[in-house]
């Protein structure tokens, strides 16, 4: 604890990446512990080993000009320390979150409270979050990425990931996510892709576009029946996506030996890219040609 108060006395410390931790390191008490204010500190990066809380720290710390924070955790039977996070910063200042969940050993539920997460919508000002669960169950689904969406407009990045886990997000799904994130130009999600919305079906999506998005990352639990109807919903939701990349667990889940073995939903969505980038180039040269007119007048 005073290693960390003569830290925060630094003028000009605004980043601190605390790695390895101790148990000892994580014991604090906040009753019992003085606050220590981390006054210049704009960018905090921690890493907590397994059975080991970071509560207990970051309710001991201020943070009030914090602006960007990542954690890698090992087998957290909790994710409470959340809300103890977002009162010991300043939300409207928080720009940048990065989690990392992977466990030592499974826990007995494998399963993280969604709850917990639901403290994070405070942060109003987000424009990058990137959640990474390795080997546990979340109920992260189309009801959680609409309220994540209505509370992070300014979002730019968003990144979920849980390998080898069922897709957490349907295409539907991403239309409040094109309607209220304007200024989305990077997704890596699972996505359902097997029942594109009808543009009749609750409201024409034709009207919610986000022109921004040019990039669109896919893991490999992202089932798909048809490609036409997928790049209909795509293309007509997203006009500026460019590029769908296939993740390397796609590599890791299909592979033979050394040979990569072609899988059904692998080679739709395939085609779905190859669609997408054929549409881009076309309306590029569309564009050329009317910037040329225009010119020429």
């Amino acid at each position: 604890m005073k290693d960390l108060a003569q830290l925060a006395r630094l003028p000009k410390l605004s980043l601190l990446t605390l790695k390895s931790l101790s148990e000892e390191s994580g014991a604090f008490n906040s009753s019992t512990s003085p606050t220590v204010e981390f006054q210049s500190l704009s960018e905090l990066s921690i890493s907590y080993p397994s059975k080991i809380s970071p509560l207990g720290f970051l309710e001991a710390c201020r943070f009030p000009v914090l602006k960007s924070f990542a954690m890698f955790c090992e087998n957290p039977t909790s994710l409470a320390f959340l809300g103890v996070l977002v009162e010991h910063c300043r939300p409207a200042l928080l720009k940048s979150l990065r989690f990392y969940v992977s466990p030592r050993d499974l826990p007995p539920d494998g399963a993280i409270d969604t709850a917990d997460l639901l403290a994070l919508l405070r942060f109003q000002a987000l424009t990058y979050f990137s959640l990474n669960l390795i080997s546990y169950e979340a109920n992260i689904n189309d009801t959680f990425l609409k309220e994540m969406s209505q509370a992070w407009p300014q979002l730019q990045e968003l990144h979920i990931e849980a390998p080898n886990r069922s897709p957490m997000f349907t295409l539907a799904g991403l239309i409040p996510l094109a309607s209220n994130c304007r200024h989305l130009t990077s997704l890596s999600i699972s996505l359902d892709g097997q029942d594109p919305p009808s543009p009749h079906v609750g409201g024409s999506y034709r009207g919610t576009r986000n022109f921004c998005l040019q990039e669109l990352r896919l893991y490999s639990s992202s089932p798909i029946r048809t490609h036409e109807g997928v790049t209909t919903f795509l293309s007509n939701t997203f006009p500026g996506l460019q590029r769908i990349e296939l993740s390397s667990s796609w590599d890791y889940v299909v592979s033979v030996g050394h040979r990569r073995a072609i899988t059904p939903d692998l080679t739709k969505w395939e085609q779905v890219a190859k669609s997408l980038r054929v549409m881009a180039n076309a309306r590029n040269d569309r564009n050329d040609r009317d910037r040329h007119s225009t010119l020429s007048l």
